[in-house]
């Protein structure tokens, strides 16, 4: 709109121009109506560079502001970043915290094997022990028997012993009367030794010597015989003690074995338990572990929304601020070229004739304006799609973060790696948009720079023929006209 303004207001004044000189040519002026024109002209171009300037403080402030919301984009940026840095600091957290649970159920699982280990050569032990504790049972069983069972044959021997002991006794000392003992026989042989010892004692001495000397080997043999069998029951009876004695001592280590064995099921059992309590507490931090986790996902989730949302506020904001800032630029310019316009073709036909010098002057700073204005609008023009590019790259960035923060379940890894990748690109985006405010800061110095004008001299100064078909269509939207 500006461009065709400007190319509009360059061809009036071109036919203006001319029709001053047919004018001119037609009929003379005075010197007070070129006074009047001079004046006039003079009052008109105040009021356009007046015009002029107030639009240029008006673009100050819409750059202001344009500047100040880059700055708030900037912040907000920073605060993402640097929330993002806190999320970074969480998800690396979460990461230790799992990795340290697997390390734990790690090591549970490896105690585990070693208590099921434990337990199943405990077991072994406990059946082969068993075994051995049954095998040594049935073998002191089976020596005991065997010596009960020679202690029965040594008493039959002995009893045997006896009975042949008793039946030699017997045929030694069988009498006419089988009821007469050995003592009243041996009385009844003294006293017929003592009777007959008068009549016939050279006679009956030797019988009576043979006989009682019988007698007492009879006698030393018995007692030797009841000697050695007592002995033999005593020893019989010493080591009926000893067996009863080594059966009590097995019968004991037996039950003492068993009560160790008892109480190693009840170590084993308290320790199962304690692996159980263990195995519980591991389910429920497993449990927190995994509310912790969906909390940080909704959490994230939430975030992501807000940003979002926040973004696609500001993103219309600016949109809309840029757009009515413009739409009131054009409007002003358009008002006051439409008024200057009118106001200038009532006039132009008899201000014309004195102002070439001021043609020439007004041609340089046009030409100067122009590529000042040129410079304006094309960094203007890279400022704004620079942007628009900035902040549709912005939201195609969180819309890419918000698919991929769906896989953080499969790969915490591959997330950390993501954020860091859009950590930079934000710190991109942040040096963009610093290099683009940079660039339009000194635009703007450019911009309100002044710059010497050429004095070319007192006109009519030639006007080169390209002015008119090239002219660039900023041109009149920012000149400063001078009057001397």
């Amino acid at each position: 709109m500006w461009s065709k303004t400007v190319t509009f207001t360059a061809y009036l004044w071109l036919l203006a121009v001319t029709d001053f000189q047919l004018a001119f040519a037609a009929q003379d002026a005075t010197h007070e109506d070129i006074r009047t024109a001079i004046y006039s002209f003079a009052h008109s171009l105040r009021d356009n560079v007046d015009k002029l300037e107030r639009h240029e403080r008006r673009e100050k402030q819409s750059s202001d502001q344009m500047q100040n919301m880059l700055l708030t984009i900037v912040n907000k940026q920073r605060e993402q970043n640097v929330e993002g840095k806190e999320l970074e600091m969480a998800i690396k957290g979460l990461e230790e915290s799992m990795s340290t649970l697997t390390r734990a159920e790690t090591e549970e699982t490896a105690d585990r094997k070693s208590t099921k280990l434990m337990l199943e050569n405990l077991d072994k032990r406990i059946v082969s022990t068993e075994a051995e504790v049954k095998s040594m049972l049935i073998a002191e069983q089976k020596s005991s028997n065997q010596l009960y069972q020679s202690f029965d044959d040594k008493l039959n021997a002995m009893s045997e012993q006896i009975s042949a002991l008793q039946t030699r006794f017997d045929s030694l000392e069988r009498t006419p009367k089988s009821n007469v003992t050995n003592d009243v026989i041996f009385e009844l042989l003294n006293k017929i030794m003592i009777d007959q010892s008068s009549q016939n004692q050279a006679t009956v001495s030797e019988p009576a010597n043979a006989t009682s000397q019988l007698v007492q080997e009879t006698r030393h043999v018995i007692m030797e015989a009841v000697k050695s069998l007592s002995d033999r029951m005593d020893d019989s009876d010493r080591k009926r003690a000893a067996s009863d004695a080594k059966l009590t001592e097995v019968a004991k280590s037996a039950a003492a074995f068993q009560d160790d064995v008892q109480n190693s099921f009840r170590l084993m059992s308290n320790e199962v338990k304690t692996l159980s309590d263990v195995e519980k507490v591991l389910v429920q931090t497993a449990d927190n572990v995994l509310d912790t986790k969906r909390r940080i996902e909704y959490g994230t989730h939430q975030i992501l929304m807000e940003v979002t949302a926040v973004i696609n506020d500001r993103s219309k904001e600016l949109n809309d601020s840029v757009n009515s800032g413009l739409e009131l630029a054009v409007k002003t310019v358009l008002d006051a070229q439409s008024v200057g316009m009118a106001n200038l073709s009532v006039k132009i036909e008899t201000e014309i004739s004195q102002v070439w010098r001021q043609i020439g002057i007004m041609y340089q700073t046009l030409t100067d304006s122009a590529s000042t204005l040129a410079t304006l609008q094309q960094q203007t023009d890279v400022f704004v799609n620079s942007t628009a590019t900035s902040v549709d790259g912005m939201n195609g960035k969180v819309s890419a973060i918000a698919g991929r923060m769906t896989e953080v379940d499969e790969n915490l890894n591959y997330l950390l790696g993501r954020l860091s990748l859009v950590t930079q690109e934000f710190k991109e985006i942040k040096v963009g948009l610093g290099e683009a405010l940079e660039s339009i800061r000194v635009g703007l110095q450019t911009v309100q720079g002044n710059k010497a004008a050429v004095d070319l001299g007192p006109g009519p100064n030639p006007i080169d023929e390209e002015f008119s078909e090239n002219i660039n269509p900023n041109v009149l939207s920012k000149t400063v006209y001078t009057v001397t």
